[in-house]
């Protein structure tokens, strides 16, 4: 990443840092599918 040197972001900063850099954010169920809740 070049905004930041660390490599794991998470929570409510993680939401904070990529509302600043532009990065798109999306509901949570746009990363499962309904072949992915069977596996």
């Amino acid at each position: 990443m070049e905004e930041t040197e660390h490599v794991m972001l998470i929570g409510k900063g993680a939401e904070k840092f990529a509302k600043k850099v532009g990065v798109e954010l999306v509901d949570p169920s746009y990363f499962y599918s309904e072949k992915n809740l069977k596996e």
